[in-house]
């Protein structure tokens, strides 16, 4: 029974190094790259997708789709936030704001950046069904697990 708890908390302990390792080299990823507005980031996409030498021409139109749709949901999101953060200093600054009111406000736009935010991991969900063949997430997570096994680490960025 020792063992089994000796087992358990080595298999943490990795787990949690890996974890923390993951994380420095994803922030220092970060860090390094010049990609800071929507612009830089819609190119590098595009770019990615376009230099890709694993994807089938199939795959990447649908992969250009899926982004192009993603950029218009994000700009219309963009747009009803920056119009409700509007009318948030436009109640500030004249007089009307009210605790009530403010709230109300906050919550929308709120709203609408959870909504922002939904929009870009539902995308991502998207890419990883299509670059991994697979729809099921266990599935794509067994399928980073047998590419780390081939010697890809998926850091080519």
């Amino acid at each position: 029974m020792k063992s089994v708890f000796y087992v358990l908390v080595l298999c943490l302990a990795v787990s949690c190094a890996s974890k923390k390792s993951d994380e420095k080299e994803i922030e220092q990823e970060a860090a390094q790259t010049n990609v800071t507005t929507p612009q830089a980031l819609g190119g590098t996409i595009h770019d990615s997708i376009a230099n890709s030498k694993t994807l089938t021409e199939a795959q990447k139109a649908e992969l250009t789709k899926i982004i192009e749709d993603n950029k218009q949901t994000a700009m219309k999101l963009a747009e009803q936030s920056f119009k409700y953060r509007a009318v948030l200093i436009q109640e500030l600054l004249n007089g009307k704001a009210t605790e009530a009111r403010i709230r109300i406000i906050e919550k929308d736009i709120e709203k609408i950046e959870n909504d922002r935010l939904k929009n870009t991991f539902d995308t991502v969900k998207k890419i990883s069904a299509i670059v991994s063949g697979h729809p099921d997430k266990h599935e794509f997570a067994q399928h980073l697990i047998n590419m780390e096994g081939k010697g890809s680490s998926g850091s080519g960025r």
